[in-house]
């Protein structure tokens, strides 16, 4: 499968991957391939996938995803910053 996390003025990932769980509006979902076609709004949370093997963390406040194919594309308004405490 293929994956983008893109905002408006960026892309942060894009590339080839195994699978990809989101924060959709009714809760936790995960694309597996051969997924079928589908468009969610994603709310605050960790979109994680998986990259040969190793998972990877992305933390967002809001966004969608689109699911054709086995492309994945994750379009983010902005993505959450990590803090120091």
């Amino acid at each position: 499968m293929y994956l983008e996390i893109i905002s408006p003025d960026r892309f942060f990932f894009k590339g080839e991957i195994e699978q990809v769980s989101v924060p959709g509006m009714a809760g936790n979902f995960t694309v597996l391939p051969g997924h079928a076609a589908i468009v969610s709004l994603l709310v605050e949370g960790d979109v994680v996938y998986m990259e040969n093997g190793s998972e990877k963390r992305f933390n967002i406040i809001s966004g969608m995803i689109d699911v054709r194919n086995d492309r994945i594309v994750v379009c983010v308004d902005k993505r959450k910053e990590e803090t120091e405490e």
